[in-house]
């Protein structure tokens, strides 16, 4: 009775949530609220300028109302400009720090109510407990659905963000859902038109948090035909195409509203502005790395211990500009302004996607070879959760393709390497950039798990069997 009790409640979706709850809170409670720093700058000076003037503009905060712009996606903005509006005490602290940008000695109060604090927290919750449902429709049953979930909390990137004010926060909420309906669509036997529009709206709503996963959708839509086919849900013909067109007007229904806006506000019917050069141009200057901090950047830019080893190794001058926070080196803190850049590169031509490709197709070579590095140091998302999962997978796919998993394992880890090797192309990739990876590290962690369990009885019956014998 006590065992079925117990099944009954592992398999409960919402003890899953109570746990996420009770485990993503007691995260966030054990760290006091800490001041912004670094890209949060950006999004909050977006937030605050909504807030002020009532318009969307990564401007420098002042008394004068600033000009419309779309330069970053909309929603983590829009979100922390709402936390903003409904409490004073937060409004405060971001306003003294927005204000004391440049004197990292002032002295800001950080006086966040508990009211932000828990919407950060609900935030973070739906995004661990997503990891349950997620594997539940790569069939790893509820066992497996715990083991998921449990490595993505022990990983702390949900109670991490939960505390930062950046894309990664709603990103996190988003992102193990986008692939339990990318799962869904493509597995044989569902009624798909739902699945496939719920694929369509999250796949926008990724891009209306991060400009990059615009590329995610085209390659979503465009693969969905071939995804599906796979898997043997339908022919590459006229239904493959209508599912496609599915994801596509579900995504429509995302990003339109802002599209329109950026129409009707600046005269560019697109989702953002400018980003993309302005990226790019962060990720051609490592191309400037020699050729002997391209070999040393593979130990160097391993997880956690990569640089302690790379310096122990090589010496801290060899690596040095392969740093992150490195003064001088090739990451955003050391980089020469972008404004310089294209005036070296481009002059006086338009600052457009279009003129600076001539300039990565002029060192392609190079450019692909840093790629490969780069995206080896964005790949460690979890750090060594992640880390000992890639050295595991060649196993875990073996048993995944013995059980029947491995197509909707595979369906999902695409398009999350996809924009490893994406960041790593166009990008500075770092491994906040690919958190997602988080998700596929656990998946292969709990496959690897159920194995071990399943050995482990076959040995305990097998022994059960000879002693009664």
């Amino acid at each position: 009775m006590i065992r079925g009790l117990l099944q009954k409640l592992a398999e409960s979706a919402w003890v899953a949530l109570l746990a996420a709850a009770i485990i993503v809170t007691a995260q966030v409670a054990a760290k006091p609220p800490r001041p912004i720093y670094a890209d949060e700058y950006e999004y909050l000076t977006v937030s605050m300028n909504v807030v002020r003037h009532g318009v969307f503009s990564h401007t420098i905060v002042s008394d004068t109302a600033p000009k419309p712009s779309a330069f970053f996606s909309p929603i983590a903005p829009l979100l922390y400009s709402f936390l903003l509006k409904a409490d004073p005490g937060l409004m405060d602290t971001i306003g003294c720090q927005l204000a004391n940008q440049a004197d990292p000695q002032a002295n800001c109060r950080i006086a966040y109510s508990l009211f932000t604090r828990a919407v950060m927290i609900a935030i973070a919750i739906v995004g661990l407990f997503g990891s349950w449902p997620l594997a539940r429709s790569l069939g790893l049953g509820s066992a497996g659905a715990w083991t998921v979930m449990l490595i993505v909390a022990a990983s702390g990137t949900h109670a991490y963000y939960a505390r930062h004010f950046l894309t990664e926060s709603p990103l996190l909420a988003i992102f193990p859902y986008f692939l339990m309906l990318l799962a869904r669509a493509t597995e044989p036997g569902v009624n798909y038109r739902g699945v496939l529009l719920g694929l369509g709206v999250a796949t926008g709503l990724l891009a209306l948090t991060r400009p990059s996963y615009v590329y995610l959708a085209y390659a979503v839509i465009l693969a969905m035909p071939l995804m599906r086919h796979y898997r043997g849900a339908a022919s590459i013909g006229p239904f493959g195409l209508g599912a496609a067109m599915l994801v596509a007007a579900g995504y429509a229904v995302s990003v339109l509203p802002w599209m329109l806006r950026n129409l009707l506000s600046l005269g560019e019917f697109a989702l953002t502005t400018g980003y993309d050069v302005n990226i790019l141009v962060q990720r051609l200057l490592y191309n400037q790395m020699t050729w002997a901090e391209w070999w040393k950047a593979w130990v160097y830019w391993l997880p956690d211990f990569g640089d302690s080893l790379g310096e122990k190794l090589f010496g801290l001058e060899a690596v040095r500009k392969l740093s992150l926070v490195e003064p001088t080196g090739y990451h955003y803190a050391g980089r020469p302004p972008v404004g310089e850049f294209l005036q070296t590169h481009l002059g006086n031509q338009p600052h457009t996607m279009g003129n600076l490709l001539p300039v990565l197709l002029a060192q392609w070579p190079k450019h692909v070879a840093v790629s490969l590095v780069m995206a080896w140091q964005g790949l460690w998302a979890g750090k060594y959760i992640t880390f000992v999962a890639v050295l595991l997978a060649p196993f875990a796919v073996r048993r995944m393709a013995a059980t029947g998993q491995l197509g909707g394992f595979l369906v999902i880890a695409a398009p999350v390497l996809l924009m490893v090797g994406f960041y790593a192309f166009v990008s500075v990739s770092i491994p906040r950039y690919n958190l997602p990876m988080i998700w596929i590290s656990a998946a292969v962690a709990a496959v690897l798990v159920d194995a071990i369990a399943h050995r482990f009885r076959r040995y305990t019956d097998r022994h059960a069997t000879s002693q009664t014998a």
